[in-house]
Order: C-alpha cells, then structure tokens, then sequence
C-alpha cells in the first residue's frame, strides 16, 4: 500500500490554476453571450474565433508552465517511509516515519473544483492546499489529489498509522 503524488515546487502553481480556470470557464461565455444577441454577424464571429485562438496559445503557454511547477519531483508514501524521488525515479530524500516525532497531514480528503462552490472560490482566489508536514525535521510537501484513488490510497495509509499508534495529526484543508 502507498500513496503517490506529485510534488508542488512554488506557491506560483496555485496562481497559474487560478489563471487556467479562468481561460476555461471564460472562452465558453464568450460563445454564449453573443449567440443570444446576435444571430447573424460573420464580423462578429470572425473577432470572437480569432480571440479564442488567441486565449488557446496563451492557454497553452500557461499549461506547460503550470505542469513544470509539479511535475519534477514524486511523493511517495508507504507504511515506514516517505520518500521524495526525482523524473528518473531516483530517490532525493527518506524519511523513515520511526524517525519522525510526529506528522501532519492538511487535507479534506477530496477532488479539487468538485463542486460549484469550490469552482466560484477558485475562480476568486480561494484555494485548497494539500500537504503532509514532517516533524521535526520540519519539511512540508503540497501535493493535489489527481484521482479518487489517490484519496482512498492515503485514507487506507492514515488508518493504519492511527492502528499503529504513529503520532499523526489530521487538519482540514485551509482555504487560503
């Protein structure tokens, strides 16, 4: 059993997924709004494609930054360890949880932008952080769920440190 995840390098992600939901949610307005209106005015069509097209390039632009901002480094966690490994699968970092006085894990154990609400909060600044904090040595690691299976993966893991008395502290996720 263990827990895989990639790690997020900057605080800048959340900013960039802020960003990216942005041109999301965005592009599909742009074609709603004027359909209503106007029917019938290839001029106004011929703005709107060529300001799509533009919102995608920088859409794109945004989208392989926002992936360089979590995609260097892997969490992985298992019953004894947690363990950092770079894209070559090489590991960077151990820490053995015996060593540990004890961890924290800052989760609500769910999907981001699951619901409406969540999307609104996003959409305004309002994010949800991730992140296991080992103590003492005094490392944080964000993380964000990309599958249900994730969640369930750490669920079963917490469940059984909490049966092996290691000392884990579970807090809500805080919007920020």
């Amino acid at each position: 059993m263990s827990f895989k995840a990639k790690v997020i390098e900057s605080p800048e992600y959340y900013k960039l997924k802020r960003k990216l939901l942005w041109f999301n949610v965005f592009p599909i307005s742009i074609f709603i709004i004027p359909s209503v209106i106007v029917e019938e005015s290839s001029l106004l069509v011929i703005g709107l494609i060529v300001i799509i097209g533009y919102m995608f390039l920088v859409q794109k632009k945004l989208s392989e930054k926002y992936i360089g901002l979590f995609d260097q480094r892997k969490l992985v966690v298992d019953k004894d360890t947690i363990g950092i490994y770079n894209k070559k699968k090489e590991l960077l970092e151990s820490y053995p949880l015996s060593e540990l006085n004890s961890l924290e894990i800052n989760t609500n154990f769910n999907m981001d932008q699951e619901s409406h609400k969540e999307i609104i909060q996003e959409l305004a600044g309002i994010t949800r952080r991730n992140s296991i904090v080992l103590k003492p040595v005094g490392k944080s690691f964000d993380f964000a769920f990309d599958s249900y299976y994730m969640i369930e993966q750490l669920k079963k893991l917490v469940q059984h440190w909490q049966a092996s008395d290691i000392n884990i502290k579970l807090k809500p996720t805080v919007l920020e």
